[in-house]
């Protein structure tokens, strides 16, 4: 059934192993690795406040597009 919708099924258990795995694998990543995807998440965290910064204080804007 996967392969004719285009995504996996996997269970419980087969989930907290792939998760698992995937948190051992960023646990063994270099220090420097770390820090550079730490600094990337709050550079995107940061465009994220401008964008919402921005959006919320154009008075010209839409009430919809305002509340984006």
């Amino acid at each position: 059934m996967g392969e004719i919708l285009g995504f996996d099924a996997y269970s419980p258990q087969e989930i907290a192993a792939r998760v698992e795995n995937v948190g051992l694998a960023k646990a063994r990543l270099p220090l420097l690795s770390t820090a550079m995807l730490g600094l990337l998440a709050g550079a995107f965290i940061g465009l994220g406040a401008l964008y919402f910064v921005l959006v919320i204080s154009d008075p010209d804007l839409g009430f919809a597009a305002a509340r984006v």
